[in-house]
C-alpha cells in the first residue's frame, strides 16, 4: 500500500463488506441505513416471537421497543459515522500543523504517511469483521431466545423465586 497524506472515509471501511455493500453498491445514505436497521430490528424483535407463538407482555414489549427504535439505530449511527470521524480527525490534525517532525526518541513508523498507511491497514483487518459478526450473532441468539435480562416474567415473580429456594436458608 503506498504512503498516503490525506485520508478519505472510504479508506476506513474498505475491509468492511456490509458498509461497502450499503454505501458503495446500493448507494444508501447514512440516514436510510439507520432507519433500515431500526425497521429490521423491529421486524426481528416483534415478528420472530409472534411467528413462533411466544406470548408478549408489557415489559418485553417495552424492552423490544427501546432496542428496535433507540439502541440499535444509535449503534448504527456510531457504526456509519466512525469512518468519517477518523478521517476528519487526522486530516484536521495535519491541516492545523499539530503533527510535526519526527522526534529522535520515537519508535514506530518513520513518517506520518507511513503511520496513516499502517492505521488504514489495521482498521481494515478481517478480525474486526469476524468479531463484529460474532458479537452480533451472539446478541441476536441471546435476545431472541426469550430470556431477557430485567424481564421478571421470564423467570417468575420474586415471590415465586423465593418459593423454589431450598429451605435450609
Amino acid at each position: 500500500m503506498p504512503d498516503i497524506d490525506r485520508l478519505k472515509d472510504k479508506q476506513f471501511y474498505s475491509g468492511d463488506p456490509l458498509l461497502r455493500l450499503l454505501r458503495d453498491k446500493l448507494h444508501l445514505q447514512d440516514g436510510w441505513i439507520i432507519v433500515g436497521s431500526g425497521m429490521l430490528s423491529g421486524l426481528a424483535l416483534f415478528g420472530v416471537p409472534a411467528l413462533f407463538g411466544f406470548s408478549a407482555n408489557l415489559n418485553t414489549f417495552a424492552i423490544s421497543l427501546l432496542e428496535a427504535f433507540l439502541v440499535i439505530p444509535l449503534g448504527m449511527l456510531i457504526y456509519v459515522s466512525l469512518p468519517n470521524v477518523f478521517d476528519d480527525l487526522f486530516n484536521t490534525l495535519a491541516d492545523n500543523g499539530v503533527i510535526g517532525a519526527r522526534r529522535t526518541d520515537a519508535i514506530g513508523p518513520a513518517t506520518y504517511s507511513a503511520f496513516l498507511t499502517d492505521l488504514v491497514s489495521q482498521a481494515n483487518r478481517r478480525v474486526w469483521v469476524v468479531g463484529a459478526l460474532g458479537l452480533s450473532a451472539a446478541y441476536w441468539v441471546y435476545r431472541l431466545s426469550g430470556d431477557v435480562a430485567g424481564d421478571v416474567t421470564a423467570i417468575g415473580t420474586p415471590a415465586q423465586q423465593l418459593e423454589v429456594l431450598p429451605q435450609s436458608f
